[in-house]
């Protein structure tokens, strides 16, 4: 019993040290949940302009679909205009199959020809 008395309070150090890390490593995690290193603030500036290129159409008169239609013309989103063009799914990137349409008629067909008694 003496022996394992004396391993415990030599190892008390060990613990008060394991404790100590332990709780700083707690509130480092809750003070700064959110701290980025070395990110970019482009995302930021894009969406900046966004809501000041939509705050200036509220405030106009409300556009004609040609007006509507020509500036969607312009880029690829009419909202975003050509922010992150590269990660959009392009016609060339995405499978090849039977249109939405067809795949509606073959649907009907099917529930057409079906026999229901």
């Amino acid at each position: 019993m003496q022996f394992i008395r004396e391993k415990l309070f030599s190892a008390r150090p060990l613990r008060f040290l394991l404790a100590a890390s332990l709780c700083t490593f707690l509130f480092l995690s809750n003070a700064l949940p959110a701290a980025a290193v070395g990110g970019s603030d482009k995302g930021g500036t894009t969406l900046d302009e966004i809501v000041k290129k939509a705050e200036q159409v509220v405030k106009q008169e409300p556009r004609s679909m040609q007006e509507v239609q020509a500036e969607a013309n312009k880029s690829t989103n009419t909202v975003q205009g050509s922010a992150n063009k590269e990660k959009m799914e392009q016609s060339q990137d995405s499978k090849s199959g039977p249109a939405i349409a067809e795949d509606v008629n073959e649907a009907v067909k099917d529930m057409e020809d079906a026999d229901y008694e």
